[in-house]
């Protein structure tokens, strides 16, 4: 999947710089300097498994969630910024118990996963329409909605938190980072068109990566 991704994000950054040299783009007469703009995004995860240690797992399936984003652009090319999404994806995991001669144990469920990113953004070229990348960092909640009675272990191994024991819904904050590649319409009325491919790493004793689809509309001001 990450090679598929690193493939796409060098396919995206090509075509732009074919496109600039063999088309001519629409014009952005009006500029984006000096502009906010402010966009309401469907984001939707692909579905993928991450091993952890100790033979854990958690398999992740496709979701779409939502966000919201701003941004002030300072230059034609360079903005910056701040994201904020949510998701409701459902997953398997598989976890081991700390005692011995007690076998690994699958359970699903749906985890909440809110993040939120600061970010700079890079659009390639002057037009209205334009490839862009960008990165950032931030932070990522995670609440697995695992309760007791769903789990009848005393402690187990999670193949993202570590050890976990009693607890009536275990939950972390951890910091994240990521970036993107995509291309961007400003219309002549000032709205807004994004759609880019996604990368999100949180930092956890594993560092599971999630990659996902965005689309984005909302308009400069």
């Amino acid at each position: 999947m990450k090679r598929y991704i690193a493939g796409l994000i060098l396919g995206i950054i090509m075509a732009a710089a074919a496109q600039a040299q063999s088309f001519r783009v629409p014009s952005n007469n009006d500029g984006r300097a000096g502009d906010w703009e402010f966009t309401i995004q469907l984001q939707t995860n692909a579905a993928d498994t991450y091993n952890g240690k100790q033979q854990t797992s958690i398999r992740l399936n496709q979701r779409t969630g939502f966000g919201f984003g701003a941004a002030y652009n300072l230059t034609e090319h360079f903005s910056l910024g701040a994201d904020l999404n949510f998701s409701s994806p459902r997953y398997t995991a598989t976890i081991q118990p700390q005692e011995e001669g007690e076998a690994a144990q699958s359970f699903q469920n749906r985890a909440d996963i809110v993040t939120g990113q600061f970010k700079g953004t890079w659009n390639i070229l002057k037009s209205s329409l334009t490839p862009y990348i960008e990165a950032g960092g931030g932070f990522t909640f995670v609440d697995s909605n695992v309760r007791d009675t769903q789990v009848p272990v005393t402690c187990w191994y999670d193949p993202w938190y570590g050890t976990v024991c009693n607890t009536s819904s275990y939950n972390d904050t951890n910091f994240s980072y990521g970036g993107a590649a995509g291309f961007r319409w400003d219309t002549k009325n000032s709205m807004v068109l994004k759609l880019s491919i996604n990368t999100l790493t949180i930092d956890t004793s594993d560092d599971p990566t999630i990659n996902s689809i965005r689309f984005e509309i909302g308009a400069r001001y």
